[in-house]
C-alpha cells in the first residue's frame, strides 16, 4: 500500500471529515468531597544492627621452626593472655659438620604474643525513621454543571366569582415547579478521594431521623426541618386541581439549550495544477436545541410551561478550498479517522498509486502500470561442459501485484539469434505452468527439446560455442494478444575443454644419494564424462608407469648432483570426443603438452664425529656408508645444510679417555672462526682448534660422472663426560 513520503519521514494522510454537530455539555460531576488526610508516610526501616566483632582470642601461631643452631635463640615474646601465636618448637638447623655452633640459650622460640581481641563491632546505628508522608492532596471538586434556566413562575390563578376563586394551582413548572431546566451540563469528572476518606452513599428513605420524611402535606412543620416525598407532593397537587376547570397556562419553559457551534469542516486539499480537484469540506452543523417544553398539568389544568425557545444553531462550518475541475481522482481507503491514499482516476480508468512524495511542497504520485518482470535461461544450465546437449529453456513471469487489469498469459515465440536454434515454438515439449496465469500470479514453464526441435553451437573444433534465443509472450486485458513492450532472452555457451600435464621436481637428498623416479599428472577440465577423452603420454630421458593417465616416471639415468642439466620431460596428447547431440555432427579435437625438465636439488650438511685424538683424522670409510637412506654413516651426526655454526650443546664423550672432535663443513661454504668448551652453557671459553685440511667425500660407489666434494676439518679435544660446546 503506498504511502506519501517526505525527505525524512513518511506521510500519513487525513482527509477531511464532516464537521459534527457541537454538542452540549451535560452538567460536570461534582468531585466528591476529598477524603481525610493523605497517606501517612510509612514507618522508615530501622537500620540493621552492627556486626559484632568475634570473639577477641588471636590466632595461636603455628609452631616457629627452630631457628639455626648457631647464636642462642633469644626468647620470644611472650604472648598476653597465652593466646598468641606459640612459636614452634625450638630446634634449629643443625649446622653442617664442622665447627659447633652456638648453642642457643634457653632453646625455646620466641613465643608469639597474644592476638589481640577483635574489635566487639560498634551497635548498629538506629534506622531512620521514616518522615511522616505527604498529607494527599485534597481532591479537587469536580465543575457543577451550570444550573438550567428556571421557569418562571406560573401566573396566579383569577379569583372566581362569589368568592375566592380556585387559584390555579401551579403547573408543573420544569422538575420542581420550575419551566424545563435546560439539560444538566456533563458532570465534571469526580475529583480524587483523599484516601480514608468516608462519606455517606446510596442513602435511602429508611436512613432519615424519625419524623424527617413528610408523606403527608395536608399540613406540614413551620420549620425548614422536613422533606416531602415525590409521592406526598403528587397527591397534594392532584387534590388542588380537582375539579377546576382551566388554570392559567404557565409561562413559557425555559429556554433550551443552545446547540454549541459546529466544528468547522477540514479545509479540503486544493488540487494541484487544475487537475487534481481537493475535496469541499463538509458543511459544519451544530446540533440544534430541542425545543424546550414545559410540563403540561394534568386534566389541562395548571400552567402549562411556554414551549422553550429553540437553541441556536450552529454555524456552517468552513467550506474546504475547492480545487479547479470538478470531482477528486484520488481514490483513498478509509481506516478509522485516517483515509490512505491508494488510487488516483484518469479518463474513466483508475490505476493503484505506487508511491506518493513530496517534490518541491507539491504531491508527485506514481501510478502502477503494466511493468511485469520476464526472465529466460538454457537447461540444464547456462554454462554446461564441451560434451553435454542444450536441453530446452526455462521461462520465468512475475506479473505486477498492483495492476489486476492485464497480465503476462503464456509463451508467444521463440527465435534463435545465434548459435542453432529451433524457431517453432510448437516443436518443443511446453512443460506445465507452475500456476495458472492469472492478474498479480507469477508462473514459470519449460520448454523440452525432443527429435524435432533442438538448441545447439555452431562449431567444430575445440571452442565450445554457444546458441541464443529471443522469447516472446502474450498477455491478456481480457482476451490474449501478443506482448509486444519487452521480452525476453537466453544465452548458452559451452566450456573449451583443456588438459594439463604436470610433474614432480626432486628435492631432500644429500649429495651422496641420488633420485631414480617421480610423479607426474595428466587431468583435463570442461568434460564430463570420461569416455569422451583419451590420453596419450610419452616421456624422454625415461619411461612412465600408465600411457593413458598419472602415474610414476622412472629416469633412464638416475639423477645425482652432477647430471641435473639431462633432459627428462613427460609429453601428453588428448583427444576430446564431442557427441551427435552437441552439434548435430560427432567430431574430435586435441590438446597437447610437454612439461620441463626435471629440476632436482641436493644438500650438503655440516657435521661432527670422534676420533681417538686429534692426530688421528677420520677418513671417508669413517664417514661414508652407501646403505643408508642420507649416505652418512650412523656415528656421524649431521647438522643443517652447509651451516658453520653450532649452538651451545651438550656433547658427551662416551669414552673413558679423551678424545677428538671433529666439526666439519663444505670446502666452498663459510667457515668457522671460534670454538669454545666449558663446564656448563655459561662458563663457556676459548679453545685451541686443530686445522686439519680438506677430506674428500663421495658414496662408497659413486654413479658415473660423479665427482667428489671437499670439506675442511675442525678438531678439539673433549675429557671423557658431558662438555659444552659452541663454535661460530
Amino acid at each position: 500500500m503506498p504511502v506519501i513520503k517526505s525527505s525524512s519521514q513518511l506521510v500519513r494522510v487525513t482527509l477531511p471529515s464532516k464537521g459534527g454537530p457541537g454538542f452540549t455539555g451535560s452538567q460536570g460531576y461534582t468531585g466528591s468531597a476529598g477524603g481525610g488526610g493523605g497517606y501517612t508516610g510509612s514507618q522508615g526501616y530501622t537500620g540493621s544492627l552492627g556486626y559484632t566483632g568475634s570473639a577477641g582470642a588471636g590466632y595461636t601461631g603455628s609452631s616457629g621452626s627452630t631457628g639455626f643452631t648457631g647464636s642462642s635463640g633469644s626468647l620470644g615474646y611472650t604472648g598476653s593472655a597465652g593466646a598468641g601465636y606459640t612459636g614452634s618448637a625450638g630446634v634449629g638447623y643443625t649446622g653442617s659438620s664442622g665447627s659447633l655452633g652456638y648453642t642457643g640459650s634457653a632453646g625455646a622460640g620466641y613465643t608469639g604474643s597474644s592476638g589481640s581481641t577483635g574489635f566487639t563491632g560498634s551497635s548498629g546505628s538506629l534506622g531512620y525513621t521514616g518522615s511522616k508522608g505527604a498529607d494527599g492532596t485534597i481532591g479537587v471538586d469536580g465543575y457543577t454543571g451550570s444550573t438550567g434556566f428556571t421557569g418562571s413562575a406560573g401566573s396566579t390563578g383569577f379569583t372566581g366569582s362569589g368568592g375566592v376563586g380556585f387559584t390555579g394551582s401551579l403547573g408543573y413548572t420544569g422538575s420542581s415547579g420550575v419551566g424545563y431546566v435546560g439539560s444538566k451540563g456533563d458532570q465534571g469528572s469526580q475529583g480524587y478521594t483523599g484516601s480514608a476518606g468516608a462519606g455517606a452513599t446510596n442513602i435511602t428513605v429508611s436512613d432519615f431521623a424519625a419524623g424527617v420524611v413528610d408523606i403527608d402535606l395536608t399540613s406540614v412543620s413551620a420549620s425548614d426541618d422536613t422533606l416531602a416525598t415525590a409521592k406526598a407532593i403528587k397527591s397534594y397537587v392532584d387534590s388542588q386541581v380537582s375539579g377546576v376547570g382551566g388554570g392559567y397556562t404557565g409561562s413559557a419553559g425555559a429556554t433550551g439549550y443552545t446547540g454549541s457551534k459546529g466544528d468547522q469542516g477540514n479545509i479540503g486539499y486544493t488540487g494541484s495544477a487544475s487537475t487534481v480537484v481537493g475535496y469541499t469540506g463538509s458543511a459544519g452543523v451544530g446540533y440544534t436545541g430541542s425545543a424546550g417544553v414545559g410540563y403540561t398539568g394534568s386534566a389541562g389544568v395548571g400552567y402549562t410551561g411556554s414551549a422553550g425557545s429553540t437553541g441556536f444553531t450552529g454555524s456552517q462550518g468552513t467550506v474546504g478550498f475547492t480545487g479547479s475541475g470538478a470531482d477528486s481522482p484520488l481514490v483513498f481507503t478509509t481506516s478509522g479517522i485516517y483515509r490512505t491514499l491508494t488510487g488516483y482516476t484518469e479518463s474513466g480508468t483508475t490505476s493503484t498509486v505506487r508511491t506518493a512524495e513530496f517534490i518541491s511542497s507539491a504531491l508527485r504520485l506514481t501510478l502502477a502500470t503494466f511493468t511485469p518482470t520476464l526472465a529466460a535461461a538454457g537447461t540444464p544450465s547456462a554454462s554446461p561442459n564441451w560434451d553435454v546437449a542444450a536441453t530446452g529453456f526455462t521461462v520465468t513471469v512475475t506479473n505486477p501485484d498492483d495492476v489486476t487489469s492485464d497480465y503476462i498469459s503464456s509463451v508467444y515465440s521463440v527465435t534463435g539469434t545465434t548459435g542453432s536454434v529451433t524457431g517453432t515454438l510448437g516443436s518443443y515439449t511446453a512443460g506445465a505452468k507452475s500456476n495458472i496465469p492469472a492478474a498479480t500470479i507469477d508462473w514459470t514453464q519449460t520448454f523440452t527439446t525432443n527429435g524435432s526441435s533442438y538448441i545447439r553451437p555452431v562449431s567444430s573444433t575445440i571452442t565450445g560455442g554457444s546458441a541464443a534465443a529471443t522469447v516472446i509472450f502474450n498477455h491478456n486485458t481480457g482476451s490474449e494478444s501478443e506482448y509486444t513492450t519487452s521480452n525476453a532472452s537466453f544465452t548458452i555457451t559451452w566450456a573449451t575443454p583443456t588438459m594439463s600435464l604436470s610433474k614432480t621436481d626432486k628435492s631432500g637428498s644429500t649429495f651422496l644419494k641420488t633420485y631414480t623416479t617421480t610423479t607426474y599428472t595428466a587431468s583435463v577440465t570442461g568434460i564430463t564424462t570420461a569416455a569422451n577423452y583419451v590420453h596419450s603420454i610419452t616421456a624422454s630421458g625415461g619411461t612412465v608407469s600408465s600411457g593413458t593417465g598419472s602415474g610414476t616416471f622412472t629416469f633412464t639415468t638416475p639423477i645425482h648432483k652432477d647430471n641435473t642439466g639431462t633432459t627428462r620431460t613427460i609429453s601428453n596428447t588428448t583427444t576430446f570426443t564431442r557427441p551427435i547431440a552437441v552439434t548435430g555432427t560427432s567430431y574430435t579435437a586435441t590438446s597437447s603438452s610437454t612439461t620441463s625438465s626435471i629440476a632436482a636439488t641436493f644438500t650438503y650438511p655440516s657435521f661432527w664425529i670422534f676420533t681417538a685424538s686429534t692426530g688421528t683424522l677420520p677418513t671417508r670409510a669413517d664417514i661414508i656408508d652407501d646403505a643408508t637412506g642420507t649416505g652418512f654413516e650412523s656415528v656421524v651426526t649431521q647438522l643443517a645444510d652447509q651451516t658453520k655454526t653450532l649452538t651451545v650443546q651438550a656433547i658427551n664423550n662416551s669414552d673413558a679417555n679423551p678424545r677428538a672432535f671433529w666439526f666439519a663443513v663444505k670446502s666452498s661454504a663459510s667457515q668457522p672462526t671460534t670454538f669454545k668448551t666449558g663446564a656448563n652453557s655459561s662458563l663457556l671459553s676459548d679453545v685451541a682448534y686443530t686445522n686439519a685440511g680438506t677430506i674428500s667425500l663421495e658414496p662408497d660407489s659413486p654413479p658415473a660422472g660423479y665427482s667428489s666434494v671437499n670439506y675442511n676439518l675442525y678438531g678439539i679435544t673433549l675429557q671423557p663426560g658431558t662438555t659444552y660446546v659452541q663454535i661460530g
